[in-house]
């Protein structure tokens, strides 16, 4: 027998170490999952994701495998998929991790405020780890509907929340024209930020301005005493 198919053996995960090296007790990676009530070794965490965010840049979403992330980070496999399921949900948490909420922000200048939201938005598309991971993370997101549904709670919904709370102020205060569909709004913003990066691999953040007024120009209500006009339906 070769000494690779030993290795083999002696190793299934894969993960370069050897089972007869490995000591009799849980390693801290082992025990960090384990119901002992150990306190989770979060450094582990922490060194996946950067490993993650990394090997995204150098070897792209397609390529990477939570194998050579766990190589490179010094962990082994089970300790990944104990925190992670899949490489597609270790790497949405890499590139968008939880964030605490954000406490709602109203300026008193609608157009102020929602350049401010599509400058933040178009930013965040800009990173060079989003950038990699969002083509091949759409895809994957598409056929896993629990992921899906994280994806939407993480990163729509509370930015949805935020529009419609801005145009809710914005019509009250007759800062904008009657009618603004903010469902419609949100939509249109996040399909042109990801349609760009996605489809033709270009930045956003020089972008957004451009998007903002293309949005606010046929909304904004000027300021002249003329009879109020609504949007065509």
């Amino acid at each position: 027998m070769s000494a690779s198919n030993a290795a083999a053996r002696e190793d299934p995960e894969g993960d370069g170490l050897a089972r007869s090296r490995r000591p009799s007790s849980p390693s801290i990676t082992e025990a960090a999952g384990a119901p002992s009530g150990r306190p989770r070794d979060l450094s582990i965490d922490e060194r996946v994701l950067a490993t993650t965010r990394a090997q995204l840049l150098s070897l792209g979403y397609t390529d990477m495998s939570l194998g050579t992330i766990a190589r490179e980070a010094g962990v082994n496999r089970p300790a990944i998929y104990r925190r992670w399921p899949s490489k597609m949900h270790l790497v949405f948490d890499a590139v968008a991790p939880a964030q605490p909420a954000v406490k709602e922000y109203d300026s008193g200048d609608f157009e102020r405020d929602l350049r401010d939201l599509i400058r933040r938005a178009a930013a965040f598309f800009d990173l060079p780890e989003v950038r990699a991971a969002l083509p091949g993370l759409m895809a994957d997101v598409g056929s896993n509907e629990a992921l899906r549904v994280s994806v939407v709670e993480r990163l729509e919904t509370e930015a949805r929340h935020r529009v419609a709370h801005l145009v809710a102020l914005a019509t009250e205060r007759g800062q904008i024209l009657p009618g603004v569909d903010a469902d419609a709004l949100f939509d249109s913003i996040s399909g042109a930020l990801i349609y760009r990066l996605v489809l033709r691999d270009q930045p956003s953040s020089s972008f957004a301005d451009t998007l903002a007024t293309l949005f606010l120009n046929p909304i904004i209500r000027a300021p002249v005493a003329d009879e109020p006009r609504e949007l065509p339906r």
